[in-house]
């Protein structure tokens, strides 16, 4: 970055600006806010934003359609066997305590095997 337009940094675009160059890893945007992530303490910081910016939402409560869907477009399909709910996704059949658990779980498998096939064409 031009030393320039760092010294007419101040506030969030300073923080932005100086997380990003120690390597952090980080998500968000320079106007904020952003968010970052510390290793040591497993912990994670809100910059640049107000209170009203941040949120504690339950995953299957509010974002349940993301792996349906997903789910959806490969084809899983979902079953319960013997009181045990079961997705099958493409040759694997992952257990759950219900069936976004056993979904989220075959996603996870899935598309990380996907990505290891991709990675290693």
């Amino acid at each position: 970055m031009d030393t320039k337009i760092v010294c007419g940094l101040t506030g969030t675009e300073l923080e932005y600006a100086l997380a990003k160059a120690m390597g952090y890893e980080m998500l968000g945007s320079k106007k904020g806010p952003f968010v970052l992530h510390s290793t040591p303490d497993a912990a994670i910081y809100v910059f640049g934003g107000s209170k009203d910016s941040v949120s504690f939402p339950s995953f299957a409560g509010d974002f349940a359609d993301v792996p349906l869907q997903k789910g959806q477009e490969l084809g899983a399909t979902m079953s319960i066997e013997n009181g045990v709910a079961k997705c099958r996704l493409q040759g694997l059949c992952v257990d759950g305590k219900d069936y976004l658990q056993a979904l989220m779980r075959a996603l996870v498998i899935h598309l990380n095997t996907e990505k290891e096939k991709s990675m290693s064409e």
